[in-house]
C-alpha cells in the first residue's frame, strides 16, 4: 500500500476512532508506557515540526506513545508488533529510537536522517485512513492481540 500523506488542509475534527482505540489498548496492555496521557496522544492540528507540511496528528491518524527511561525494549517490542500485524492495526508508519518503518519499505527499519527528530522519548505510529475510521469497538480486538504479543 502507498503512504497516505495528510490532506491540504486536513479536515477538521479530532482523533480518529480506531487511533484513539489503539491508544487505549496500548495503555491497557503496556501500562509502563505513556499512551493517551499528558502531551502524548493522537490529535494535534499542527505542521510537522520545522516544516509547512501537515502532520498526520492534524487528521487524528497519528499516535504518540511516551517511552519512559528504561522502557526502550518494551517500546521496541510494541513497534515490532505493530509492524508484524500491520493489517490488523492499519499501521502505515512507525518511528522509534532513531529508526523508521514504512509500508513502502516493509522489509526493513531504516535509520532516520540526522536532521530528523529521532523519537527517543516516544513511539510515533501512523495509520491508513480506512483503518483510522473503524469503530472504537476495535479496542477489545487490539487489546487481545497486544496481550498475546507480551511475554
Amino acid at each position: 500500500m502507498r503512504y497516505e500523506p495528510a490532506a491540504m488542509p486536513p479536515p477538521p475534527g479530532g482523533g480518529q476512532p480506531a487511533v484513539r482505540a489503539l491508544g487505549r489498548a496500548i495503555a491497557h496492555t503496556h501500562p509502563e508506557l505513556l499512551s493517551m496521557k499528558g502531551g502524548f496522544g493522537c490529535y494535534n492540528h499542527r505542521f510537522i515540526k520545522g516544516t509547512t507540511t501537515w502532520s498526520l496528528h492534524a487528521e487524528g491518524r497519528a499516535l504518540d506513545v511516551g517511552v519512559p527511561a528504561g522502557q526502550g525494549n518494551i517500546a521496541w517490542d510494541l513497534a515490532c508488533e505493530l509492524v508484524e500485524h500491520r493489517v490488523v492495526y492499519g499501521t502505515m508508519r512507525v518511528i522509534w529510537d532513531g529508526h523508521i518503518w514504512t509500508t513502502e519499505r516493509r522489509d526493513e527499519w531504516q535509520k532516520l536522517q540526522a536532521k530528523t527528530p529521532q523519537h527517543h522519548d516516544h513511539l510515533h505510529i501512523e495509520v491508513f485512513w480506512a483503518s483510522a475510521r473503524r469503530a472504537a469497538t476495535i479496542q477489545s480486538e487490539l487489546e487481545a492481540a497486544l496481550s498475546r504479543s507480551r511475554p
